[in-house]
């Protein structure tokens, strides 16, 4: 219990959180912005400068 509680533990947070903030940061600021689809593309493709 105490080996799989702690291999569960640390791997699922560490997985997540950086799933997490990298996708929600780059959706987030496309809505607010004013445009979602042209912001988002633009964010996330990076074709323009």
């Amino acid at each position: 219990m105490n080996i799989r509680g702690a291999a569960a533990q640390p791997a699922a947070p560490a997985v997540a959180p950086t799933v997490d903030a990298t996708a929600p940061p780059a959706r987030f600021h496309g809505t607010p912005a004013g445009s979602s689809l042209p912001t988002t593309t633009v964010s996330s493709g990076g074709e323009l400068p």
